[in-house]
């Protein structure tokens, strides 16, 4: 059974409001479009921890900080680029959270790629997804 959501629409964190989420919930948050407050034109997406803070010491909140950093250490094109990082309260709860660019819903994905592509050009698209990645963790 999927765990609910922490984030809700319309709720505000931080200078965001939340609008939707973005796709199922994963094993360690869940990512939310969002917009900057006064600008709905503005668009961004939010991943929300998912699990509340246990203290200072704690592992799962120490990974979501050091994966923040690293994204905001690096800039590549195949590499999502975050702005903001935070603490938001929710039912007495403080989860962790970071902003980052809101790519579009006609985001190219290999999964969309590869549904309409013809036989032919679906070896060309895996190649060229997987250089795009090689070339995102050699940077």
């Amino acid at each position: 059974m999927p765990r609910p959501l922490i984030g809700t629409p319309k709720s505000k964190i931080a200078l965001w409001i939340l609008e939707e989420p973005i796709g199922d919930p994963g094993e360690q948050g869940e990512v939310w479009l969002a917009h900057s407050e006064g600008n709905a034109a503005i668009k961004f997406a939010i991943k929300i921890g998912a699990f509340p803070i246990q203290g200072v010491r704690d592992r799962a909140y120490g990974r979501f900080v050091r994966e923040f950093d690293v994204l905001a250490s690096l800039s590549h094109p195949n590499i999502v680029k975050v702005y903001h990082r935070g603490i938001f309260e929710k039912d007495d709860c403080k989860y962790p959270f970071y902003v980052m660019e809101y790519l579009g819903r006609n985001t190219f994905t290999l999964k969309s790629a590869l549904k309409n592509a013809p036989v032919g050009n679906k070896v060309a698209l895996c190649l060229k997804a997987l250089l795009d990645t090689a070339s995102a963790l050699q940077h």
